[in-house]
């Protein structure tokens, strides 16, 4: 069997404007460009910096998806104030919830986003 093209473990560098995305040998496989100055970051739409942190750490975990791992965490234990009751702590319940499901909603979506991207980059490198 052939060694891998890009060999894991993917890390995340900060370079500038922009979050390189390496493989274990330094090689950058991509690029996330964000604008910390909120002006030219709406004129340019481009990511915040912690947008493109979040999207560059994603992306390297990518070799750990291909291998089958799961990208979810654990189930988290239920916590104390919401184990006693009451109102205020079944709509704060609700509004985590509601909001977990939002954040994993994003993240597949973002997921299947990124595996067109590098099917396109597949079909482009091998021309």
């Amino acid at each position: 069997m052939t060694a891998r093209r890009f060999p894991p473990p993917w890390s995340v560098d900060e370079r500038g404007a922009a979050f390189a995305v390496c493989d274990a040998n330094g090689q950058a496989l991509a690029y996330v460009y964000f604008e910390e100055e909120r002006g030219r970051r709406s004129a340019a739409k481009l990511l915040t910096k912690d947008e493109a942190r979040r999207i560059a750490t994603n992306i390297a975990k990518l070799p750990q998806l291909t291998r089958g791992e799961s990208p979810r965490p654990p189930t988290p234990e239920p916590r104390a104030e919401f184990v006693r009751g009451g109102v205020e702590n079944w709509l704060a319940q609700k509004e985590a919830e509601e909001a977990t499901s939002q954040r994993w909603t994003f993240g597949w979506a973002f997921i299947a986003a990124l595996a067109l991207i590098v099917v396109g980059i597949g079909i482009w490198v091998a021309r």
